[in-house]
């Protein structure tokens, strides 16, 4: 079971440390299949007026973070796809404000969102399941720091925990 490994908290920028924290134990493939289905049908039943809804001035409504959620879900995987596959070139950072402020999720229905993070998490997981336990231990450099391939994918499931918990406090 090559994906049960919990990354060590070297394997990834002290940063991420609090979404590797709100990963559960075991096999990271089930996690992503759970969480996925979880996330989407929870976003799936919200009522479509709450798509505007924020609990704060200045603060992302639920729209947006569906958005976020999903843009960062690319994010993660592209890093994946790019350490996995040995490429030696640094990778940016991800300013989340900049794609927030071209995305225009505001404008969109929450089933649009919850379909997009369904396809967003399936394209993910089609990448993951292809690895092979030496691609986990690769290590690339992405927002100026190394991570191991192990700490992507495990970040793939502890954004979507932290944002997913954030939406159950602080929104619905």
């Amino acid at each position: 079971m090559i994906f049960a490994k919990r990354p060590a908290l070297d394997e990834c920028a002290p940063f991420y440390h609090g979404y590797l924290s709100q990963v559960p134990d075991g096999d990271i493939v089930v996690t992503l299949h759970r969480q996925g289905e979880e996330t989407v049908a929870w976003a799936s039943g919200l009522d479509p007026a709450l798509a505007r809804h924020s609990y704060g001035a200045g603060k992302w409504t639920i729209a947006q973070v569906l958005g976020h959620v999903a843009d960062g879900e690319r994010v993660f995987a592209h890093r994946v796809l790019w350490f996995a596959r040995r490429h030696p070139d640094p990778l940016p950072g991800f300013d989340q404000d900049q794609f927030m402020g071209a995305a225009g999720f505001e404008d969109r229905s929450l089933a649009s969102l919850a379909d997009e993070l369904a396809a967003a998490r399936r394209a993910s997981l089609s990448l993951v399941e292809t690895l092979r336990p030496s691609d986990l231990d690769v290590r690339g450099v992405a927002s100026g720091a190394s991570c191991t391939v192990r700490a992507l994918v495990w970040l793939l499931a502890g954004h979507w925990a932290h944002h997913r918990r954030i939406l159950a406090e602080r929104y619905v």
